[in-house]
């Protein structure tokens, strides 16, 4: 079977659908939940989404502001498709553990639930709008990424797509915690 690289009219879908369950599953949250965390250490919610929306938002800029830049990318079609691949498993599951750069940690920017919902929504969109204007052209340039080493701006979009289902997947840890508010 010959694999084929992800186009950006797939990426535009897969980032769609995970937008959607993202929303669904904190929407579901009482504000109670929202803000929970057993520990400092831990994020609750609330710090899931401020990290989720700063790593989209920061991405966005990158590959709307710095393209020229960034590196060239060498990758064949094959190599794309293969990463593309490794990137759809890989980001989304939590056995493998990443640290988050300092950049993106949750900080306490939003004082309220809406106003972090409506930046989460913002970088979405921002990034969204990258992937329309630039389209296939993304391939031609990369960014690293802390765990992945260099990737081009659809594999970032990838990466974006499943990282959101990666903290919906930490949300479902969190909800499992002593402590964790039933309503």
């Amino acid at each position: 079977m010959n694999a084929t690289p992800v186009t950006p009219d797939q990426l535009l879908q897969r980032l769609e659908v995970t937008e959607a369950e993202v929303i669904a599953t904190l929407g579901a949250l009482s504000d109670a939940q929202w803000s929970w965390a057993p520990d400092d250490a831990t994020w609750s919610a609330a710090h899931i989404v401020e990290h989720i929306g700063a790593v989209e938002r920061g991405m966005a800029k990158i590959y709307d502001e710095r393209f020229d830049t960034l590196e060239p990318s060498p990758f064949s079609d094959e190599q794309r498709a293969k990463r593309d691949a490794m990137l759809a498993k890989a980001v989304p599951n939590r056995d493998i553990k990443i640290e988050a750069p300092a950049g993106v940690r949750p900080k306490n920017r939003f004082a309220t639930r809406a106003e972090a919902m409506a930046a989460l929504a913002t970088a979405r969109k921002a990034f969204m709008t990258v992937v329309r204007t630039r389209g296939d052209t993304l391939r031609s340039r990369l960014c690293p990424h802390p765990a992945f080493g260099n990737i081009d701006g659809i594999q970032w979009g990838i990466v974006i797509a499943e990282h959101g289902l990666r903290h919906m997947a930490q949300l479902a840890e969190l909800r499992t915690r002593p402590g964790f508010p039933a309503a």
